[in-house]
């Protein structure tokens, strides 16, 4: 006959600090890779030279 299990027992002996606080500390490591990349976005597309609507205008038409 087989013992049923309690759903707390099945959870013992997992290693619990590395399956929910992994990810917890890995969250903010992963939003500072992602500000970083969004600044450097922005400061690329700030330098670009891209000409500006006023300066797309004929200035002799």
């Amino acid at each position: 006959m087989t013992r049923n299990r309690s759903p707390i027992d099945q959870f013992r002996g997992l290693p619990l600090h590395n399956l929910i606080g992994g990810p917890l500390n890995a969250t903010p490591a992963a939003q500072e890779a992602l500000a970083r990349a969004e600044a450097e976005f922005m400061a690329m597309i700030a330098a670009s030279e891209a000409p500006t609507e006023a300066e797309d205008q004929d200035p002799d038409a």
